[in-house]
């Protein structure tokens, strides 16, 4: 497949995707979680979590993630899959007309109560994966599944 129709795909499949699993690590040791996410044009993706929760510490000193966005399939099933590696980084101070605020509302409908209680002091806020690379499974146009690499950014 050409980087072209690699691409499209990912931005076909994404949006009937609700949730990522997110890896971080500390210490050489790795921690998978699983949050909801939104995305925007460029394809960098967001989500909101609590700046206490461990992956969050492990983003502060070490921001290299990996992911997938993944549906899950059952035994016999065609499968399709988004991986992806990245840089995450805590976002602060966010307006209401902010990105990530902006596509999370549209997405989830919650996006400007996590800023203001962000703002006010809370423990959520908004993180943002600009990805450098992603990696398409796709089987449901090849069988067996294709492995696509697409360098980004």
């Amino acid at each position: 497949m050409t980087n072209e129709e690699v691409e499209k795909i990912i931005r076909e499949y994404i949006p009937s995707v609700a949730h990522m699993t997110l890896a971080t690590a500390r210490d050489n040791k790795p921690r998978a979680f699983e949050v909801h996410f939104v995305y925007d044009d460029e394809l960098n993706l967001y989500y909101c979590s609590s700046m206490d929760a461990q992956h969050s510490v492990d983003i502060r000193d070490n921001p290299s993630v990996a992911g997938t966005i993944v549906v899950q399939h059952q035994i016999g099933q065609r499968v399709r899959g988004v991986y992806f590696e990245g840089a995450c980084e805590q976002l602060e101070n966010l307006a209401e007309d902010d990105i990530a605020v902006i596509t999370y509302e549209q997405r989830l409908g919650t996006g400007p109560q996590i800023a203001r209680a962000a703002r006010e002091g809370g423990k959520a806020r908004f993180y943002k994966i600009t990805v450098h690379k992603f990696r398409l499974i796709e089987g449901y146009e090849h069988d067996p599944a294709e492995k696509c690499d697409l360098a980004w950014k």
